[in-house]
């Protein structure tokens, strides 16, 4: 009888581990989701303020240039996004790995990891396409302050 009660107690000790780990992961995936859902919004707010600028300059540059103190661009405002979006896919990648042990290690748990994991790679697949946008964006942004920097150093 005393066997059975201490193998209860290390069987609730494991399986309590477990659900610890496995509600720590959970929190982990909800902070980088968190943060992936401010940057788009950072994004959509850098994006929205330059669009603008970008419009007319694909139209007319002379307008662009007749105006240049009227436009504000940051390049260290893009690279900062940048930045933080390779880092979320970086975090993102280790969660997808941490998850996958997390259901080696106790595959009980795959029911609760598996809609985590699906969150994730959706994730993932959404930083990579906002990078190839962002990377088209850059070109325009690069060429925009090519024309302006040109501008300002024939004044």
């Amino acid at each position: 009888m005393a066997f059975w009660n201490f193998w209860k107690q290390i069987k609730n000790k494991f399986q309590f581990s477990h659900v610890k780990r496995v509600e720590a992961y959970r929190d982990e995936c909800s902070l980088l989701i968190g943060k992936y859902e401010t940057l788009l919004q950072e994004i959509s707010e850098y994006m929205g303020d330059n669009q603008f600028a970008l419009e007319v300059m694909e139209e007319k540059k002379e307008l662009l240039e007749e105006n240049e103190n009227t436009f504000h661009f940051s390049s260290f405002s893009f690279l900062l996004i940048k930045d933080q979006l390779v880092n979320i896919t970086q975090e993102c990648n280790t969660l997808l790995e941490k998850g996958e042990e997390q259901i080696g290690q106790n595959p009980y748990f795959k029911n609760i990891v598996d809609p985590l994991l699906a969150q994730l790679e959706k994730l993932r697949a959404y930083s990579e396409q906002i990078e190839d946008a962002l990377s088209g964006y850059e070109e325009k942004l690069m060429e925009m302050e090519e024309v302006l920097s040109s501008q300002t150093l024939w004044n």
